[in-house]
């Protein structure tokens, strides 16, 4: 229970009553830390120096990835209904249908967002491919961003759950000749993997991405 006026707090308790004296003009976080001071003083249990509001979401949230019985394949379940997931359960190209599925559908339902990823040890290159995606559709021109998307989208085929830290010059070389099948000539694949090298150049930036693996594909 909470009397008195701004010069004087009296916080009702078990116990004796304890008397707060604040610094004038205070808001609404500042009153709260001041009753939580006074009951953690009571108490005998610490308190922070500032109240902070959760900001993550419950990753219980997200539909879970698991695998019909009887199939070979995965599903979700969503609103009531069974979705299929293509792919074998588990396999690279499953869970890489699954997060495309969770960015085309779930992430879209404006459903709270949970990104548990954040250390490079564990980034995959679809979840960096997605991250960079948002962040380059506002930042580079139209234009620039379209032939992006066309490299990054065949990079997505072929190495989706592949981790970060294991996109070496090699697998680079393999989306180089993966790029020529495909009837570009040597300027436009040198033009893409050089989109490629920039979306890891950012990935840097944003420490989701470890300095010796771009270095590692600059040799290319």
């Amino acid at each position: 229970m909470l009397n008195g006026t701004v010069s004087q707090l009296v916080f009702a308790t078990r116990g004796p009553s304890v008397r707060v004296r604040p610094a004038p003009l205070f808001d609404s976080n500042d009153l709260r830390q001041i009753f939580l001071q006074a009951v953690g003083s009571e108490f005998g249990k610490p308190v922070p120096d500032r109240v902070e509001a959760m900001t993550k979401p419950d990753p219980s949230v997200k539909p879970k990835y698991r695998q019909r019985k009887g199939r070979s394949n995965g599903f979700v379940e969503y609103k009531g209904k069974r979705i299929t997931i293509p792919g074998a359960y588990g396999s690279e190209e499953g869970r890489a249908n699954y997060e495309q599925w969770l960015e085309n559908v779930f992430y879209k339902d404006g459903l709270p967002r949970y990104e548990p990823v954040s250390k490079p040890e564990s980034l995959n290159v679809s979840q960096l491919l997605l991250k960079y995606l948002r962040y380059a559709k506002s930042a580079i021109s139209d234009s620039e961003f379209s032939h992006t998307k066309v490299v990054l989208r065949i990079m997505h085929q072929q190495f989706a759950a592949i981790a970060i830290v294991d996109f070496g010059p090699k697998r680079l070389k393999l989306l180089q000749e993966a790029l020529v099948r495909r009837g570009n000539a040597r300027s436009q694949v040198n033009s893409q993997i050089r989109r490629v090298l920039t979306m890891f150049e950012w990935g840097v930036s944003e420490e989701l991405v470890k300095v010796d693996v771009l270095q590692a594909l600059r040799t290319v």
